[in-house]
């Protein structure tokens, strides 16, 4: 994350909980319902290295965090503590977008609009914007800003992500000791074909 991450914006929690786009996402249903069917703790990743010393029959990182690691070491080392603490017949639940290369070959650099002015509880407004600032293809990651205007000040959140193909998250999780037991193109459990909107894996030990 560089210097303009969201821990140096004011606020962002009221920030980002204010964007409708987040508030209309169709993943938490399905999780919700992954999480029940489980019966028994739920243990969701989101940040730092762990160690808890515990094994959970259900694991999941939504919202595409397993996109934040761009890196091949960070990817096993990620699977390595999930698979650790993953109880035996437990299942790991992540979801990542699927690439969408027309969009990645047009990339421009524009700062385009993605939220709208929208109020705050405190009286204030803001709007967003985003842009895709670089693709580095052999990385196969995207560098992205984010860009929150509230009462004419700009506040940047910079950020990377990293894209991979069903046949790559296939060979990472093998490689970890995963086996991937459904993958759906939505999380209305569609399958995956080209052009769905994402990659939603469940993945058990091999």
């Amino acid at each position: 994350m560089s210097a303009s991450s969201y821990d140096a914006i004011p606020d962002f929690g009221l920030l980002y909980d204010s964007v409708p786009l987040y508030g209309a996402r169709k993943d938490i249903g399905f999780y919700v319902q992954e999480a029940a069917a489980a019966r028994g703790p739920v243990l969701e990743l989101g940040c730092g290295g762990f160690d808890l010393g515990a094994a959970f029959p259900f694991v999941i990182a939504p919202f595409r965090v397993f996109q934040q690691l761009t890196t091949v070491d960070d990817q096993l080392t990620f699977l390595g503590a999930v698979l650790r603490h993953l109880a035996p017949g437990g299942r790991f639940i992540f979801d990542v977008f699927n690439p969408n290369f027309i969009a990645l070959t047009g990339h421009d650099g524009v700062e385009r609009e993605d939220t709208p002015e929208q109020p705050l509880p405190d009286g204030r407004s803001f709007r967003r914007t985003a842009r895709v600032t670089q693709v580095r293809w052999l990385d196969q990651v995207s560098e992205i800003e984010l860009s929150y205007y509230v009462a004419a000040q700009r506040f940047v959140q910079a950020f990377e992500m990293r894209w991979y193909l069903r046949t790559e998250l296939q060979h990472i999780l093998a490689r970890a000791g995963f086996r991937i037991s459904e993958l759906y193109g939505d999380f209305a459990r569609g399958p995956l074909v080209d052009g769905s909107p994402e990659q939603v894996v469940c993945a058990e030990r091999a």
